[in-house]
């Protein structure tokens, strides 16, 4: 294969200043996508240089996931309402985990209020589950 565009592409400059080591940060790729990654590098040296690598070298990278889960099917809903439970029924579009506390006549807590199991402020809900 081969003559496609590069997903994205970055140079760093190595010198005696950063004891010639350095990161290269590439940008604008998309998240949850692996993707084959060359380094090569050349020296600075005057004619008949630069003196460049022979070959680059290669290894594969996938991004990381950066978009949160998003609920599916008009869920959360609830069910199963009895005299003291009900079922909290959620749907979502990645694999994930989701939490539910069940508060009485509070401000809505944070998500990760919601996460660690507590009501707004950090106080104890009346009911979690996970």
């Amino acid at each position: 294969a081969g003559g496609g565009a590069a997903a994205g592409s970055a140079t760093v400059t190595l010198d005696a200043a950063n004891s010639y080591a350095d990161d290269i940060v590439i940008t604008g790729l998309t998240s949850e996508t692996e993707y084959d990654v060359y380094v090569a590098c050349k020296d600075d040296a005057p004619s008949p240089g630069p003196n460049a690598q022979s070959a680059s070298q290669k290894f594969d990278v996938e991004t990381t996931d950066i978009t949160a889960p998003t609920f599916l099917s008009s869920t959360p809903t609830v069910s199963a309402v009895d005299g003291t439970s009900f079922t909290v029924d959620v749907e979502i579009d990645e694999l994930g985990d989701c939490y539910a506390v069940a508060v009485q006549g509070a401000s809505a807590p944070s998500v990760a209020e919601v996460v660690a199991g507590q009501a707004q402020g950090g106080g104890a809900a009346d009911a979690t589950d996970t």
